[in-house]
């Protein structure tokens, strides 16, 4: 059966379909313009490297009559099969450095397709998708053969889904773009950013270029007054020249951009501190025996901090997403993962707060647990923080556990252990807390939703394999 990507409606030129387990594109444009495209150094190269999906031109007229009998009818003129991704994942999932290289790797795939006469029509990171730590442009339906005296058209699309929130980002704890892309999938208009700027900000000529008078342009259309069109920048004298100059100095502000170093208090923290370094080493092979005999497809590891569990389980497993709230842990983490071509993707997601459904009637973006539907959830020294500090009952942390119908392997700290005590500290009524986060009532809420295949104590700590009932 043959459905649409809710994601992929707005390109009339082209449309993403879900095949069984294959990725179908539809095109409207001509087998020999398709053709072109593909034969073109930058895409071949990009394939070659990964900085491209991997992409094939079918040939079956089955595919194409498949498509064309999808639910809009929308005359295809060419099917192309790009390759499966593991898992999607949102721009707002994103740490900061994720979202930069993401905006690196379109504007460098723009000039060299520039180079070629082919241009990019949008730029967006949902153009982007990470396999592991490596970022990956998805859509070939975003390049169209360049016409002399047109401008670059996805401008303004890369600045205000880029560059503001980027900018924004900076003058903050660096999760600000997380923010603005979750509250908006259009990102920020130019004359928000310029207004959020600092008056020293303001007389930099890279940002008077790039924000200032975007955000002129947006006051004048809020004016009604007339702007300037596509026409008009042909007859001033656009050019593929002036293009790949105003690309080299997006570039150039990105790298400004990313000198920035993103940190928190979470960041410098591992949980490995609470253990010696025999314990740490029994809750590792625990671990790894529950990963190893249950050779899971895909791995969640629910606070994963430095990542040090889900690289134990990476090689026992086909894919690892590991997850933190925390946007310079998850930096830190792709930091490190970068380069070494690990199936890890890193991603920042509170799980008190994970993304619900987005866009057009809610479909355009899933939900998290939509689009995530693992096989053993690593859940390691997570409970007491969410009792205590987020005030969820153990009877909905298990309710949510037995939801995702996986393995679990969990870490219940004892209530004497030394951050379960600085957390009850810190709030109002702790003996209310304390009647929560008692053991016996955590173990009737676990043994109502799982059976309880393994278990072992690690110090102050509780180490359990959870398998759901039936």
């Amino acid at each position: 059966m043959t459905v649409n990507e809710p994601g992929s409606f707005r390109d009339p030129k082209s449309r993403v379909y879900l095949s069984g387990t294959r990725v179908l594109r539809g095109l409207r444009s001509s087998q020999a313009e398709v053709e072109a495209l593909l034969s073109t150094s930058f895409l071949s190269a990009g394939m070659k490297s990964g900085e491209i999906i991997t992409t094939t031109l079918m040939s079956d007229p089955t595919d194409l009559e498949n498509l064309n009998l999808a639910r809009e009818r929308v005359p295809w003129q060419v099917v192309m099969e790009h390759e499966r991704l593991p898992v999607v994942s949102y721009p707002f999932e994103w740490s900061r450095t994720m979202l930069l290289d993401a905006a690196s790797l379109e504007l460098r795939l723009a000039r060299k397709a520039m180079a070629e006469g082919w241009a990019t029509i949008d730029t967006t990171p949902y153009n982007v998708q990470f396999i592991g730590s490596r970022p990956v442009h998805i859509d070939l339906g975003s390049f169209e053969l360049y016409q002399n005296g047109q401008a670059w058209i996805a401008y303004r699309q890369f600045c205000e889904m880029f560059l503001y929130p980027l900018l924004l980002g900076t003058r903050g704890k660096g999760s600000e773009h997380r923010v603005v892309l979750r509250g908006s999938l259009a990102g920020i208009p130019a004359s928000m950013c310029w207004a959020k700027l600092a008056v020293s900000e303001r007389l930099r000529p890279s940002l008077i270029v790039h924000v200032g008078l975007q955000s002129a342009a947006d006051k004048r259309k809020e004016r009604g007054t007339r702007t300037f069109t596509h026409s008009d920048l042909a007859a001033a004298g656009m050019t593929a020249k002036v293009i790949d100059r105003q690309m080299s100095g997006l570039e150039k502000l990105l790298h400004r951009v990313s000198r920035r170093v993103n940190t928190s208090h979470w960041s410098s923290y591992s949980d490995r501190s609470h253990y010696s370094s025999k314990a740490f080493q029994a809750k590792l092979d625990f671990v790894k025996n529950v990963a190893s005999s249950t050779r899971p497809s895909l791995v969640l590891d629910i606070g994963a901090n430095d990542g040090a569990f889900s690289e134990a389980v990476a090689p026992f497993a086909d894919y690892v997403v590991a997850v933190d709230s925390d946007d310079a842990v998850i930096d830190n983490l792709y930091a490190s993962l970068k380069g070494s071509n690990k199936n890890i993707l890193p991603l920042v997601v509170d799980i008190t707060d994970p993304a619900s459904g987005r866009g057009w009637a809610n479909t355009e973006r899933q939900p998290f647990f939509q689009r995530v539907r693992p096989d053993l959830v690593l859940f390691l020294a997570v409970i007491h923080h969410l009792v205590i500090s987020s005030s969820i009952p153990p009877e909905l942390i298990a309710d949510f556990l037995r939801s995702l119908d996986a393995d679990v392997v969990m870490e219940i700290p004892a209530i004497s252990d030394p951050m379960v005590s600085l957390l009850l500290e810190q709030k109002a009524h702790p003996d209310d807390y304390r009647e929560r986060y008692d053991g016996a009532r955590i173990n009737r809420a676990l043994e109502s939703q799982f059976e309880i295949r393994r278990r072992q104590e690690i110090d102050s700590r509780l180490m359990l394999h959870l398998t759901p009932k039936v």
